[in-house]
């Protein structure tokens, strides 16, 4: 099929309404990352679509990034970067199962719970073992697939109180927690209180 420049994708009205609402993380500056180029959003619209590998194929042609729509029979037949993403989420869904049993889970200002620190998930030897095989390069980072993914659900104290849904940010822990999605938890697997 054919394929389209990301920073081309970004441009339609409709791709950026949308892009509006599914973004997950302002443009800001990361640590020992570039100060935030002009462009910055691109990288994130290209992560965006590197993470879902059942749906998009994205290659870098003569320096400029594609996205090209997989059809049904290259779906179906899948790929090896398909298999792993696939193993990404199953390592997470394992880690997340285990920190719970181990009682790491927490509740989010609503009282759901099933939630486990981000930063546990992503530093867990399986996890970071099966991310390296789907980051798309030194910058990505598993928070932001977490972030975007359909299987899972990210809370952070911190911003849900900048945006006045919580309690006072400045004594809040900002560390972001992650939890299956409603309808995705295992059976069986319960916080510890």
């Amino acid at each position: 099929g054919a394929s389209a420049p990301v920073f081309l994708l970004g441009t339609d009205p409709r791709v950026k309404r949308l892009w509006g609402s599914v973004t997950a993380t302002p443009s800001v500056k990361v640590r020992g990352k570039p100060a935030a180029k002009k462009r910055d959003w691109q990288d994130k619209l290209k992560y965006f679509l590197r993470h879902r590998a059942e749906a998009f194929r994205v290659t870098d042609v003569e320096g400029a990034t594609h996205v090209e729509l997989l059809t049904p029979s290259e779906r179906e037949a899948g790929s090896g970067r398909i298999e792993n993403f696939r193993e990404l989420v199953a390592a997470i869904e394992d880690t997340i199962a285990s920190l719970l049993r181990a009682g790491r889970g927490g509740r989010d200002s609503r009282g759901a719970g099933g939630y486990v620190p981000m930063e546990d998930v992503g530093s867990n030897p399986r996890v970071k073992a099966a991310w390296s095989r789907c980051r798309s390069d030194s910058w990505d980072r598993v928070a932001y697939f977490l972030r975007h993914s359909e299987v899972f659900e990210v809370w952070s104290p911190k911003e849900e109180a900048l945006r006045g849904r919580g309690s006072e940010a400045e004594r809040l822990d900002n560390r972001p927690w992650v939890r299956l999605r409603p309808g995705r938890a295992e059976s069986g697997i319960v916080e510890k209180k």
